[in-house]
């Protein structure tokens, strides 16, 4: 009787830990850079690395924000600048955890018009 209450226990502790190793794993994954937020819908948009392409993220009171650091904390939309580079991990396009990766790179002053310059285009 006791072995079978042990079995049903380890049993029990199997599936929570595979429940635990499984359902992050089905959460998607986006990488990309801020490009604007929306603190009254509770919404940012994300330019997708690779793809350009931008995606709505919605976010709520349960997202959490990670610093370069490693140290979390609740998100405060406010808080969170255009330019940037996140990591989402978001399933059905609402955001539990944005890991924040540092700033996009400026674009140089006169960069624009250096490159008008390469092509003959006149300067507006």
């Amino acid at each position: 009787m006791q072995s079978r209450r042990y079995a049903m226990r380890g049993l029990a502790a199997a599936l929570a830990a595979l429940a635990v190793l499984v359902l992050p794993a089905l959460a998607d994954e986006l990488l990309g850079t801020v490009r604007e937020v929306d603190v009254g819908k509770k919404e940012i948009v994300v330019r997708e690395k690779g793809t350009l392409a931008d995606v709505d993220v919605k976010v709520n009171d349960e997202t959490i924000v990670e610093f370069p650091n490693g140290q979390t904390r609740k998100l405060d939309l406010e808080k969170l600048k255009k330019g940037t580079r996140v990591q989402i991990t978001h399933e059905n396009q609402v955001a539990s955890k944005i890991v924040l990766k540092g700033f996009a790179e400026p674009k140089k002053k006169g960069a624009d018009e250096k490159e008008r310059r390469k092509k003959g285009a006149p300067t507006p």
